[in-house]
C-alpha cells in the first residue's frame, strides 16, 4: 500500500492536505497521469472513505438487512480495474473532438434521447445517430490504441 497526498484549498481559503492509502499497482499507474486525474481520483477516494465512516456508524444486523431486501455488497464492486477501466474512459473522451465529446456525453452520460440532441443542435435524428456511431467507433479506436487486447 501507498499513501498519495494532495493539497486542496477550502472554500473559506484554508490550505488542507488530503492522503488516501491506494494499492501500489494502483498508486504507481496514477502517478504517471495527468495532474488533474490524479486530483479527481485521490478526492474521489477520500470522499468515499467519508462517506463509509459515516455509513459504519449506522448499523443493522445481517439477517435484519437481507429480511429488509438489501443484499450483501459485492467485495469487487470498486476493484481498482473498475477504477482504472472508469479513468482510461474519462481520458479517452476528452481526446475527443468537442462536437463528439459533448454528443456521447449528453446522450450516454446525460440520458438525453437523440430526439431531445436533434433538437437542441437544430438537426435530424438520423445526423445525430450518425455523430453518436462516428464518436462511439473515435472512442474505441482510442480506448484499443491506449490499451491493446492481451
Amino acid at each position: 500500500m501507498k499513501k498519495l497526498t494532495i493539497t486542496i484549498t477550502e472554500q473559506n481559503g484554508n490550505r488542507k492536505n488530503i492522503t488516501v492509502e491506494l494499492e501500489n499497482e494502483l498508486a504507481d499507474w496514477l502517478t504517471t497521469q495527468p495532474e488533474d486525474v490524479q486530483r479527481d481520483f485521490i478526492l474521489f477516494e477520500y470522499k468515499a472513505k467519508c462517506v463509509e465512516r459515516k455509513e459504519t456508524r449506522r448499523t443493522q444486523s445481517l439477517d435484519s438487512s437481507l429480511d429488509n431486501g438489501f443484499d450483501i455488497a459485492d467485495e469487487n464492486a470498486d476493484s481498482a480495474d473498475t477504477i482504472l477501466t472508469r479513468l482510461s474512459i474519462e481520458n479517452a473522451l476528452h481526446m475527443l473532438p468537442n462536437e463528439q465529446r459533448w454528443v456521447v456525453e449528453q446522450h450516454f452520460i446525460c440520458g438525453k434521447s437523440k430526439t431531445e440532441l436533434a433538437k437542441i443542435k437544430g438537426v435530424s435524428n438520423a445526423a445525430i445517430g450518425q455523430q453518436i456511431t462516428r464518436a462511439t467507433a473515435s472512442l474505441k479506436k482510442i480506448l484499443t490504441f491506449f490499451d491493446p487486447p492481451v
